[in-house]
């Protein structure tokens, strides 16, 4: 059986990873993707490495009921180790494939990060049955652009030389604006 992608992207400067049918919980894991997502590769790695390590909680904005907040100014969040162990491995064996096409591994972006609900498995028992957690995860890394191709196209300057420029100016015209009102009224 074939997969496809949720995302089709340009293959030759891509490197992929898939896990299907993960037994980890789709909620925790779909708030780590967003954490996660658009993010440098070594950035995310850090993500969530730290939350394996109970440093930095992953926020949570959805499937907050009766969720805690964390220390400082961070909101509803939690640290779902097991989930962040399994999407770091998905991240790992990503970097791995964008290292066997010969990508650059250091300027790598999640370009693309989606959990789908996995199927369904049901836990044995006597009295009832118990829905086992599953989901299947797709990420897509993507060589990310150089930051000296920013600094040709602006030539250079910082955007901030012109911004001190501009507000010199203004005062200029306010003092122009008074020495003539000054010399007109006597």
């Amino acid at each position: 059986m074939t997969y496809h992608y949720t995302h089709t992207l340009a293959k030759e400067h891509t490197a992929q990873a898939l896990g299907l049918g993960l037994p980890i919980s789709f909620k925790q894991s779909l708030m780590i993707a967003n954490m996660v997502r658009s993010k440098p590769l070594i950035r995310a790695k850090a993500i969530l490495h730290d939350a394996i390590a109970l440093k930095v909680p992953i926020k949570f904005t959805r499937f907050t009921n009766a969720l805690g907040h964390k220390k400082g100014h961070f909101g509803p969040g939690r640290f779902p180790q097991k989930a962040a162990g399994h999407i770091l491995s998905l991240l790992e064996s990503a970097e791995a494939n964008a290292q066997f096409k010969g990508l650059n591994t250091s300027g790598l972006v999640v370009e693309h990060i989606a959990v789908q609900d996995g199927g369904n498995v049901w836990r044995y028992g006597r009295r009832r049955r118990i829905r086992a957690k599953r989901c299947h995860i797709e990420v897509v890394l993507a060589e990310g652009k150089a930051d000296d191709s920013k600094a040709k196209k602006d030539g250079g300057k910082e955007p901030h030389e012109e911004k001190k420029h501009a507000p010199q100016m203004k005062k200029e015209k306010k003092d122009e604006k008074k020495t003539e009102k000054k010399g007109s009224s006597p």
